[in-house]
This record gives structure tokens, C-alpha cells and sequence, in this order.
């Protein structure tokens, strides 16, 4: 192709301000509401379908992802599909996802169902499906990493999405953060007392607000209620 394709949607006027400039107002509201009930049956969206080529949809199947999870290749098209439960509907094509302009008109022009935030993912990240998903260590890094970086990971703190030590998942305040600072030469105790995986740790030691993170939401270790509770 020979032209970017947020080009296209760079050229879509703000008709609001040009109405309130007073010139032409009569052509610029004629023009938008025609170009408004055309982009309702017209399939002019670079979409992906699922096998990931181009194709080209309404506005009205297309989503608005609004949590960054695909834009940043978070997880694949087809899992964020599958694990939203939106089959039958399109991601934009790949060059669109990050493009201001695109999100400025697919914001104003897609249908509220099919916007996506980080509630969203709040509320189905403790189905079956997106649990197997979280399970992944690579996935789960990922996302927590996500996460991390947008600044909501604070919003899934009571939500089952951390790795515990043998894999199960757990959500931050039912599970310790250092095992091996605060329970030293007590290996044996490993599988009884719930404590975040090291893969977990390491793949986010080094990412802004962890720390932090880590020392607000998850478990705090206290000696007297971990030998009762444990």
C-alpha cells in the first residue's frame, strides 16, 4: 500500500469545530449526517479476521480496546477474542491500534458495547478460561507487566491473577510476598504456606512501582497468625 492507513482517519474533520465557526454551518451538518449514517452500513474499517488478514468491517463490529492489551501484543487476537467472548466481532488492523487519530473516531463511533476497559478485564479474569490463560507463566508476566505500566494493577488486587509457589492462583492478599527472607532455613514449610512464584518476582523486579505494589496488596508477613493459620 502506498499510504498509512491512519492517514484516512486523520482527514476526518471535528465537525463540532467547524460548525462553530460559522461558515458553510448548513453543508457541514448536511455533510455529517450523511457521513454519519454512511459509516453505520458501510465496511471501510481495516479489521483483522482471524486467521490475521486484512479485511474491511463496519464501525458496528468493530472493538475499542481500550486497556492497551492488544495494541501492545499482550496477548494474541485470537485469546483476547476467545477470552472476552467476543466472537463475531474484529480487532482494528494492527497499524490502527496505536494510532491517535483512529482512537479518536473509533471512541466517538463504536458502539458502547464493544468498548473494552480495564473493568472489563476485572470481571472476566476470574473465568475458567482466562484462569487456564493467567496460568501461564509467560502469559502472567505479561499481564501483570501490562498491568504494572498502565497503572491499574491495583484494581486486581483481591483477584486470583499471582502464581503461587506450586501454581494455583491466588489473589495478593491471601498470599505471601518473601518466603525466603522471612522464612530462612524453613524449606520445609515451602508447601504449606501460599507465597508468590519466583518466576513472578523476577520477571518484575526490575518494573517502576512493584516495590510498591508488592508492599501495599500482598499478604503481610506476621509469625504468630502464619503458624496458626498454617
Amino acid at each position: 500500500k502506498a499510504y498509512d492507513l491512519d492517514s484516512i482517519f486523520a482527514l476526518i474533520p471535528d465537525f463540532e469545530e467547524c460548525k462553530n465557526r460559522r461558515v458553510y454551518r448548513q453543508f457541514i451538518e448536511e455533510f455529517q449526517e450523511e457521513f454519519e449514517a454512511l459509516i453505520k452500513t458501510e465496511a471501510f474499517v481495516p479489521a483483522v479476521d482471524g486467521n490475521g488478514s486484512m479485511v474491511y468491517k463496519c464501525i458496528s463490529e468493530i472493538i475499542n480496546d481500550m486497556t492497551g492489551i492488544t495494541a501492545n501484543s499482550v496477548m494474541s487476537d485470537k485469546d483476547f477474542l476467545n477470552l472476552l467472548e467476543l466472537n463475531g466481532c474484529y480487532l482494528p488492523d494492527n497499524e490502527l491500534r496505536n494510532s491517535s487519530s483512529f482512537n479518536k473516531f473509533l471512541y466517538k463511533h463504536s458502539p458502547s458495547e464493544l468498548d473494552i476497559n480495564i473493568d472489563t478485564i476485572v470481571e472476566k479474569c476470574e473465568s475458567e478460561a482466562f484462569q487456564t490463560w493467567l496460568s501461564n507463566v509467560n502469559n502472567n508476566a505479561v499481564f501483570i507487566k501490562h498491568l504494572l505500566k498502565t497503572d491499574v494493577l491495583s484494581k486486581f488486587s483481591s483477584k486470583p491473577i499471582f502464581i503461587e509457589y506450586e501454581g494455583e492462583l491466588f489473589s495478593a492478599d491471601s498470599i505471601y510476598y518473601d518466603f525466603e527472607e522471612n522464612c530462612k532455613g524453613l524449606d520445609f514449610l515451602r508447601s504449606y504456606i501460599p507465597h508468590l512464584c519466583s518466576s513472578t518476582k523476577e520477571a518484575l523486579k526490575n518494573e517502576i512501582n512493584w516495590d510498591t505494589f508488592s508492599q501495599k496488596y500482598f499478604k503481610p508477613f506476621v509469625a504468630k497468625s502464619m503458624i496458626v493459620d498454617y
